[in-house]
């Protein structure tokens, strides 16, 4: 059989996409399996699947690459499944004199943002060509691509359209999901922001708008939040949010087991997304939605083109201007035991679409059958 190595320069070696979906499917078809990951210091075997990963995530790119090409000549693989164009670089390179096709994995915009954001105009517009350049080249060297989403097909689909590809989606597996069905409360309302705590994420918006909310509607509720802040500056900001706000009840935990996470928002009402809607953030379709639509749970997002292109949004959610927070305190009450049929409704909708359309079980096969047939 096949031997299979995922290589990701950024991610986790516990990643959801690459080990509980993509890793385990292959794992459990008699696939070996090994994942490399930069993000952390461990090696050990996890679910039959060699996990090989070193804390260099800030080391140079030569040292990056050099670590790759060495676990790379030591496994031998026949697949080498990338998750950035780094990864893809370094493969590339033991490929020259080893049989080892290359997979691209593209879940991310590269050129990013936050690879721009801090630099001037002049700097910004050279670096943003020559990422892009480069970027094209690691797909020149690719042997096939895997797009998370439609969008991110762009430029490579239309560049290379004879590599062969797939879109796989970022749907959560049933067996990872423990759904409990609910009712809108009559007590307190349970609010629910999670993933990573900052302004560009939207958790500055979340609390202007239940700050309106709170003013508007004599209806008590809880903030639940469980993530946390990647850097100083937005852990400064979030304190800053949370005196000024000053909220009576609110719950902020760490980030919790992938596992896990269905579990522990099993007690909340909705879940919210209000991040900015920029052009990176419409062309890219936020994976936690497909979670909380399996867990059934009724969502109030940002109005992205992702989404409105994807989902029917209007039968398990509401999208919103992220900036108008009289709305989005409006939409809140829309679910609120005054109008208990709407929040019923999209939740059992909500859990429906993730069991007919939205699920892990529905794309496994054709993913398993792509990377065998390449």
């Amino acid at each position: 059989m096949k031997k299979i190595i995922f290589l990701t320069t950024s991610h986790h070696y516990l990643d959801d996409r690459i080990f509980y979906h993509q890793a385990l499917s292959l794992a459990e078809k008699k696939f070996e399996v090994k994942i490399v990951s930069l993000s952390s210091d461990f090696i050990s075997n996890i679910r039959g699947i060699q996990i090989e990963s070193s804390n260099i995530l800030n080391s140079s790119i030569k040292n990056k690459v050099d670590y790759i090409i060495k676990i790379l000549n030591d496994y031998n693989p026949h697949i080498a499944i990338c998750s950035e164009p780094l990864a893809v670089y370094a493969a590339s390179k033991y490929s020259r004199y080893k049989s080892c096709k290359i997979v691209y994995d593209i879940t991310e915009w590269y050129p990013s943002k936050k690879q721009l954001n801090s630099l001037n105009i002049f700097k910004k517009i050279s670096t943003f060509i020559v990422l892009t350049f480069y970027n094209i080249l690691v797909g020149a060297k690719s042997s096939g691509f895997i797009f998370g989403e439609i969008h991110k097909q762009f430029p490579f689909k239309q560049i290379f359209p004879r590599k062969p590809s797939i879109i796989l989606p970022y749907y959560p597996s049933q067996k990872y999901i423990s759904f409990s069905k609910k009712s809108i409360p009559d007590d307190v309302l349970k609010l629910c922001y999670t993933g990573r705590i900052s302004k560009e994420k939207g958790i500055e918006n979340f609390f202007k708008a239940l700050n309106v909310f709170r003013n508007k509607y004599s209806i008590p509720f809880q903030i639940i939040i469980i993530g946390k802040c990647n850097n100083n500056v937005d852990l400064l900001f979030f304190n800053d949010l949370i005196k000024k706000y000053n909220f009576e009840n609110i719950v902020i935990s760490e980030p919790i087991e992938f596992e896990k996470f269905s579990e522990t928002i099993s007690n909340v009402d909705i879940c919210f997304d209000l991040r900015d809607n920029d052009f990176e953030n419409n062309h890219c379709l936020p994976i936690k939605l497909f979670y909380y639509m399996a867990c059934g749970k009724p969502v109030i997002y940002t109005d992205l083109k992702s989404i409105r292109n994807f989902v029917e949004m209007e039968k398990v959610g509401i999208l919103v201007n992220p900036y108008n927070y009289d709305e989005i305190a409006d939409n809140i009450y829309k679910y609120t035991i005054d109008n208990a049929n709407l929040y019923t409704i999209h939740s059992s909708n909500a859990r429906l679409f993730f069991l007919e359309k939205y699920n892990w079980e529905l794309i496994k096969e054709r993913f398993v059958g792509f990377i065998n047939n390449l």
